[in-house]
């Protein structure tokens, strides 16, 4: 969506939008206006989404992973908007980098298969429907 949104937005004058969120982060590095502002802005954006799941999930502390929400650019406008709209939460980077998306969804299969093989009530972060509809 970023770099759709990119796309998008890109004033003619700038030249070629950038092609993935690599490009458009080294590109506000060297200080690109149109590259500035649309890295603030999705920080902007997480930011609101951060201070929402506060407001209803209370956690103890956000996680920020990816390539890009772990992008200091991006995770200053992030913090900032969420401490705006909500009560204080620490939001951290992740360590896992790139693959902390997958070793989460890695983790919540293992977790649900092992409950269906021990036949034990484990229930994942998502909803499922019941095996015996998967089954059809």
């Amino acid at each position: 969506a970023l770099i759709e949104r990119c796309r998008v937005d890109w004033p003619a004058g700038e030249g070629v939008p950038p092609d993935s969120a690599k490009d458009l982060f080294a590109r506000a590095l060297e200080g690109s206006p149109p590259a500035v502002a649309a890295v603030a802005r999705h920080g902007a954006d997480i930011g609101r989404l951060a201070a929402g799941c506060i407001g209803m999930l209370d956690p103890g502390l956000i996680v920020l992973g990816g390539g890009v929400g772990r992008n200091p650019l991006m995770t200053e406008n992030v913090e900032r908007v969420a401490a705006e709209l909500a009560w204080s939460t620490p939001i951290s980077v992740s360590s896992l980098g790139d693959d902390g998306t997958a070793l989460g969804a890695v983790k919540l299969a293992v977790d649900y298969t092992l409950g269906l093989m021990l036949r034990e009530g484990r229930h994942p972060a998502v909803v499922l429907p019941p095996l015996s509809e998967l089954e059809r």
